[in-house]
């Protein structure tokens, strides 16, 4: 569980330092390289089931941090394990706890300022209110790779 609160910090001091948001989780658990192949498969994936915007960047981070912990870094094969457990539970998971999976949707909301306040608490220094979402989405990936670790050992 240690882990889980420091990948979720990392990310967050990486994104609040000027990564982007999908950076800052992948960054902050591991990923050193996106393979847009990979990011474009998975972008068309969510669209198909919840229609065409500005996906987060923190959500597509964790579905290319849980690509790559269940399939190798590198593997450009989405396996049919992620693409219809992993993926879509992550996804809806998020939505449900977000309320929504589009950037536009996610800005427009006012954030719990306790969790702003906890977050802040954590890492010492100011957050903005998309830190929520990238420490979300890490808790969310560590949770998921918990829950089923024969899925990566």
């Amino acid at each position: 569980m240690e882990t889980t609160v420091n990948n979720s910090l990392q990310s967050v001091r990486l994104f609040n330092n000027g990564l982007h948001c999908s950076q800052a989780v992948q960054v902050g658990n591991g990923i050193k390289t996106v393979d847009k192949v990979l990011l474009t498969k998975i972008r068309n994936d969510i669209e198909q089931r919840y229609g065409q915007g500005n996906l987060c960047g923190a959500m597509l981070g964790g579905l290319i941090v849980l690509h790559n912990k269940v399939n190798g870094a590198g593997n450009g094969n989405v396996n049919r394990i992620f693409t219809q457990r992993l993926q879509k539970s992550f996804v809806d998971s998020f939505a449900t706890k977000c309320d929504s999976v589009f950037c536009q949707h996610l800005l427009g909301r006012h954030c719990e300022e306790s969790k702003l306040s906890e977050i802040e608490n954590q890492i010492g220094c100011k957050v903005k209110q998309c830190s929520v979402y990238v420490h979300r989405a890490c808790k969310m990936v560590n949770e998921i790779l918990e829950e089923d670790k024969t899925l990566y050992d």
